[in-house]
């Protein structure tokens, strides 16, 4: 069924694909598998919310789950985390970790939301704060600077159940939208370009962006505090 399924998009989907996952188109020669996993990503994505509204043309639901099943079967299929492990050795390939480990979690919240899944996302919002931290320790990351926001929402996400793991990302989800000087949309136009549906991250966004600038605030009137 995987091998012979075929998207007919009405011209909403069209229009939502648009904007879906431009980003990785930037990294099909640095990152080619992770780049075509995610581009396969946001084509489900926009498939599965035409399948909920029904739209003309949609997939049937067992259709969107036997390839969202082969979508996660082949990011399995990836190299295991080199950064698993507060301890575990740098490896200079961080990258590759936070687009498989960002992957992940966005697979598991928007296509895998069975209740069972979410104990996974503690893990993985863990290895993922590894791999970002050895990250900013390059001297130039420019060049990921988008890639890095959007997999710092993608561990605030993750993370929503463990206080102190959240806390973490809020403040560097803050350093990073405050560095970029991003406003509102200008937030959401950029996690989009990787990955994102309104459905599952409209809200939970607000509520990080607010959590975030609370954070930031209560840090300032500490340090006058004190």
């Amino acid at each position: 069924m995987s091998d012979t399924l075929r998207f007919d998009f009405d011209q909403e989907a069209k229009q939502h694909l648009s904007a879906l996952g431009k980003g990785w188109l930037g990294m099909q020669e640095s990152q080619p598998l992770f780049s075509r996993l995610a581009r396969r990503a946001a084509l489900l994505t926009a498939a599965l919310d035409q399948t909920m509204r029904a739209g003309p043309g949609h997939l049937s639901y067992a259709e969107v789950c036997v390839s969202a099943f082969m979508l996660q079967h082949d990011l399995c299929l990836t190299n295991p985390s080199s950064s698993f492990g507060e301890d575990a050795p740098e490896s200079g390939d961080e990258v590759s970790d936070i687009c498989r480990l960002s992957l992940h979690i966005f697979f598991e919240v928007v296509l895998f939301t069975a209740v069972g899944v979410y104990a996974a996302k503690p893990r993985l919002a863990t290895e993922l704060r590894v791999a970002l931290t050895r990250i900013q320790k390059r001297r130039n990351t420019n060049q990921y600077s988008e890639l890095i926001l959007w997999a710092v929402f993608m561990g605030a996400v993750a993370a929503e159940d463990d206080f102190n793991l959240r806390d973490w990302y809020l403040v560097r989800f803050d350093q990073i939208v405050i560095q970029q000087d991003l406003g509102w949309l200008a937030l959401k136009r950029q996690l989009t370009e990787y990955l994102w549906w309104d459905f599952t991250f409209e809200e939970r966004t607000r509520d990080i962006w607010r959590d975030a600038c609370d954070k930031t605030i209560e840090g300032r009137a500490m340090i006058e505090l004190g």
